[in-house]
């Protein structure tokens, strides 16, 4: 026996039921084309299903090679087909009439109603290419699960018993939509579905046995549909049957609804109204609107954007259900996608929500991730059709650059300040200063960080408590004090270098250094008599003192002509002056 390719025993298992369809456009129904279905459920929405699906192009099974090779082609290998059941790749040239052990496979076996009867013996959506042993193993089962036994070597992950076949997991689904399609195309009116045979699903095993135009079982079927969502490969071949030519191959020209519409699958055959309820977060809410919020925090302007936050879609109730996940704004999540399903029973899955958004502009980046539950029928308040829709609202906030500043209103990155002429020996001398944080864009800003602070020149008589300090808010200050000491005689001047930067967020960068300058004269305390600054009291100070007193020149120092030392230099100083000049 050849060689077949392609197959992986875990491809496609399906361990928890949270499949996820892309949202493929091109794979969609024409608009209006299932609009005599809007608002049925039950036997009203079968019926227009079968009214709008029957009368297709028929395809004889003689021709059938030719348009299962392109539909069943290997994505990976353009020269093979992939067969059903085993999930082998084989050459197309070994998918020929009477090739062993290649050949076609009919889902629902001729046996239960089909025979060699068209168009239902030929219709694309019911055909595959199999392996003939494999083929043969199969024979007549009916889908189910719980075999007990390996189907066939070639099918290592199928299982069968005495009456019942039991797929792989990466196909039950694709079986199940075939069946449901089967069920409503062919419904036995022959001058309408050209049809005599009406095809039913049951559980009945006695009726499926009975080799009349029954299969099931009709409960697993449903289970395997909501266990295996509809993926991108079968909407593909759903839409290609539904071209009038495709690489120059003429099809059918109508659609599987439950491809298209996979709740219509529980509105037609489920055995109650749905009573399922989808939420998102931790608290389940009474009418099934949900609505979480995710903080992706902060970013500076040209910053990269926060990886995807978490949040958790629950699902309870007893019944299986559909859902659509859908974005808006900026949202974004790989969760994203229509024709999604859980199974019956309480659920969850965990969904990774972000943005996809520029932070070239500060301001508040959102969207929105929203969980639709798609089914169409309804239990009671919050379920199943009447289940609210579940919102995830994603915001990040972009800042603008922080900018450090002397002055509260205007960008000032320089400041002297000049402590003037102070008398030795009288102690520090303080002088106070703010740093403010600018506010670049109202509510968008950068907190400031203070990094470091260098200083150069006399920085032992002059310093600053200024020091470096994380998160001053935008539209705030700090105050800090800088000190002269006056235990020296002598000028003296030093710099102070202060660097910052934004807070630390990413995009963050260095703002411009703030450079402070600090100057100051230390000079000898003097006696007050000494009116001239000679050091001494002679007849020489008796011209300043008068001259100062006159207010006709200005005092040689911060205490000279101030005798009595009371701030004022007049009258009162003048007994003080003589005594001095006299030695009293």
């Amino acid at each position: 026996m050849f060689k077949r390719s392609g197959y992986s025993p875990l491809r496609g298992l399906v361990f928890v039921c949270i499949a996820v369809a892309p949202a493929v456009a091109q794979y969609d129904p024409p608009a209006g084309y299932y609009n005599s279905a809007v608002g049925l459920t039950g036997a009203p929405l079968k019926s227009a299903l079968n009214a709008i699906i029957d009368g297709h192009t028929t395809i004889t099974y003689a021709n059938r090679e030719a348009r299962l090779e392109i539909l069943d082609q290997d994505p990976a290998n353009s020269a093979n087909v992939i067969e059903v059941y085993s999930g082998y790749s084989v050459p197309k040239t070994d998918f020929l009439p009477g090739v062993t052990p290649a050949n076609t496979e009919h889902l629902w076996p001729n046996a239960y109603g089909i025979d060699d009867v068209n168009p239902a013996y030929g219709d694309l959506f019911n055909l595959r290419p199999c392996d003939t042993e494999v083929n043969s193993e199969r024979a007549n089962k009916y889908y189910d699960d719980g075999g007990t036994l390996p189907a066939h070597p070639e099918a290592p992950l199928c299982r069968d018993d005495a009456d019942s076949w039991e797929a792989r997991p990466v196909e039950k689904g694709d079986l199940a939509r075939s069946m449901f399609y089967m069920d409503t195309r062919y419904e036995g009116d022959l001058a309408t579905d050209g049809f005599a045979n009406n095809l039913t699903l049951t559980d009945n095993v006695a009726l499926i046995t009975g080799t009349a135009t029954n299969m099931g079982k009709l409960s697993t079927l449903i289970n395997w549909h909501f266990s295996d969502a509809v993926d991108e490969s079968e909407r593909q071949r759903n839409h290609i049957i539904y071209q009038t030519t495709y690489l120059g191959v003429t099809f059918q020209q109508n659609r599987n609804p439950f491809i298209d519409h996979p709740e219509y699958v529980w509105a037609i055959w489920g055995p109650t109204p749905n009573d399922s309820r989808l939420y998102l977060g931790a608290t389940e809410p009474g009418d099934g609107a949900s609505l979480v919020a995710v903080d992706l925090g902060e970013v500076i302007v040209n910053g990269t954007v926060p990886g995807p936050q978490n949040v958790t879609l629950n699902k309870v109730g007893t019944n299986p259900t559909t859902y659509d996940i859908a974005l808006s704004g900026d949202g974004s999540s790989t969760a994203a996608g229509t024709r999604q399903s859980f199974l019956g029973g309480v659920q969850n899955r965990v969904i990774a929500v972000g943005l996809t958004t520029s932070t070239a502009t500060a301001g508040v980046k959102s969207g929105e991730l929203t969980v639709n539950n798609t089914d169409l029928t309804s239990s009671g308040a919050g379920r199943g059709d009447a289940d609210g829709d579940d919102v995830a609202d994603v915001s990040l906030r972009v800042l603008d650059h922080a900018n450090g500043s002397f002055d509260d209103a205007v960008d000032q990155n320089t400041l002297t300040l000049d402590f003037g002429t102070v008398d030795a020996g009288t102690g520090l001398h303080n002088l106070g200063f703010t740093i403010y944080s600018l506010e670049s864009t109202p509510g968008f800003t950068a907190a400031l960080d203070l990094d470091a602070i260098g200083g150069t020149g006399d920085t032992a008589a002059l310093t600053t408590d200024a020091a470096p300090l994380s998160n001053l808010p935008a539209g705030t200050g700090q105050a800090f004090t800088a000190w002269l000491d006056s235990a020296s005689v002598g000028s003296f001047s030093a710099t102070y270098t202060i660097s910052g930067s934004d807070q630390d967020l990413s995009g963050a960068q260095p703002t411009s250094d703030l450079v402070l300058t600090l100057v100051g004269e230390v000079v000898s305390a003097c006696a007050a008599a000494d009116t001239n600054c000679a050091d001494g009291v002679t007849l020489d100070d008796v011209e300043p003192f008068v001259n100062v007193l006159l207010e006709l020149a200005s005092p040689c120092s911060s205490c000279a002509v101030d005798t009595n030392n009371d701030n004022f230099r007049n009258a009162a100083d003048v007994q003080l002056f003589v005594d001095a000049l006299l030695g009293i």
